[in-house]
């Protein structure tokens, strides 16, 4: 299966400046490389307010959707 990211619009301009640069790069490199491959896989479920969501973990918790989309092939 293909995955794709879409980020949040919010977390260039609020999350991502509290976090330290060497940190980033180290979540950008478990997303890329962990959620893009399996994101069922390295990802945990969330439970109430944030139930169908999962998180990952990585130095700070990485909170994603997976969301399926179809493509019609005729």
């Amino acid at each position: 299966m293909f995955y794709s990211l879409l980020y949040h619009p919010d977390i260039e301009k609020e999350s991502l400046p509290k976090i330290p640069k060497n940190i980033k790069t180290g979540i950008r490199k478990a997303i890329e490389q962990r959620l893009l491959q399996g994101p069922l896989k390295f990802g945990e479920s969330l439970k109430r307010s944030l139930k169908g969501h999962r998180k990952l973990r990585r130095g700070y918790r990485v909170i994603y959707k997976i969301a399926y989309y179809f493509q019609n092939r005729s």
